[in-house]
């Protein structure tokens, strides 16, 4: 008797071979993951030795360096006074077009340096004021001079510091300014101050700079 043919049963391919593929390439994926922090502990374990040894526990901000670093002194400087007039007139536009209480601060600042020559009292009148006072300073080359007068309030509420050596941080008269010193004068205009007067900041060190 002959027998009937069996019905064959047929396995689709479908998800199963979809994820046949796709193991060996999740697999290669964990395995380079896994070799990446390995390598990476193996070098951090490295070169964290050679930093102690050095003293070096931190790898130093590059901001902090640049900002710590001497910067070369500016023996001479170019003038572009025209800038002056770009900002006075948008000064004056917040004046005009009254939005003045936007304004959280506004100012203009000047400062002179150099080694002192000379330095004491000269009285003489000058731009419709008075000045009792003279500091006369050369620059770098020498081969320039400048006289800074001084007014009785600019003497009196003038900040006088000394910058160098073991008298960094004292208070000086500005009497205590004497031919061989450095000194840097800083005058400071607040325009949201309703007075016409500057602050005078005078910074003096014994060595030339």
């Amino acid at each position: 008797m002959q027998e009937s043919a069996q019905p064959q049963v047929v396995v689709s391919g479908g998800s199963g071979n979809k994820l046949a593929k796709i193991a060996p390439i999740i697999l290669g994926l964990v395995i380079l993951i896994v070799l990446s922090e390995l390598a990476f502990l193996w070098f951090t374990q490295r070169a964290k030795p050679k930093l102690e040894e050095s003293g070096i526990t931190e790898i130093p901000i590059v901001n902090n360096l640049l900002s710590e670093t001497p910067q070369p002194e500016i023996i001479g400087a170019s003038l572009y006074p025209e800038k002056a007039f770009v900002f006075a007139d948008l000064v004056q536009s917040f004046k005009d077009l009254e939005k003045e209480e936007f304004l959280q601060s506004a100012g203009a600042s000047l400062s002179v340096r150099g080694n002192v020559l000379e330095a004491g009292v000269e009285e003489r009148e000058f731009d419709g004021g008075v000045y009792r006072y003279k500091i006369k300073i050369e620059n770098s080359t020498k081969d320039k001079t400048l006289s800074f007068p001084f007014t009785n309030r600019e003497i009196e509420e003038a900040t006088i510091i000394f910058v160098s050596g073991d008298k960094a941080g004292q208070k000086l008269k500005i009497e205590d300014i004497k031919p061989g010193y450095f000194v840097s004068v800083k005058i400071v205009f607040d325009l949201l101050d309703s007075t016409t007067d500057s602050k005078v900041f005078l910074e003096v060190s014994s060595f030339g700079q």
